[in-house]
């Protein structure tokens, strides 16, 4: 049985406006392009056996989406769990209220877990990554050495200083410092 999370309530809509627009428009786009629920039906198929009790298991579509955001942005499960907590964008993007609870690391181990042994983990990634590939979106594959690829989010660069701008002993300066 699955847990539900929360519809957005009232501290949800008073924060829409808040957090980074780039960031919000590209996880607008991932959420559009991205199969997600067909991609979540298979996962669903791991928590059949939840009869022996215990908290309910975190929506697929959830876990699905936060597994993503740590491929995405190279992160541990601790480094998961503290984005979640505190990335208002993150939260949106795995479905989460700001009412909800957080998925813990201990969660993330084992959902990772269960994807490996049903062979479904490298499927899923590559079935996101194919999605985004087909729609042009800002993304690359990064490849570590005895790791498995991972995607990475090219996010906007910073704007480049300009040309005459100089640091001098911790000062900026515009053309010459002095």
């Amino acid at each position: 049985m699955e847990r539900r999370n929360a519809e957005p309530g009232l501290i949800d809509s008073m924060t829409v406006d808040l957090g980074g627009p780039k960031t919000s428009a590209l996880f607008d786009d991932l959420g559009r392009t991205v199969p997600w629920e067909k991609l979540a039906r298979p996962v669903r198929t791991l928590y059949k056996n939840n009869d022996k009790g215990g908290a309910p298991a975190w929506p697929a579509l959830t876990m699905l989406r936060c597994v993503m955001l740590a491929k995405w942005f190279n992160l541990s499960d601790p480094q998961l769990e503290e984005n979640l907590k505190d990335r208002l964008s993150f939260r949106r993007f795995a479905g989460l209220s700001l009412t909800d609870k957080t998925p813990d690391e201990t969660t993330f181990v084992v959902f990772r877990r269960r994807l490996r042994e049903a062979r479904m983990e490298r499927t899923l990634f590559d079935a996101v990554a194919r999605h985004l590939a087909e729609r042009g979106l800002p993304v690359k594959v990064r490849v570590e050495p005895d790791s498995a690829p991972t995607l990475a989010l090219m996010l906007p660069a910073p704007m480049n200083p300009p040309p005459d701008l100089k640091v001098n002993f911790g000062r900026t300066c515009l053309g010459r410092c002095r």
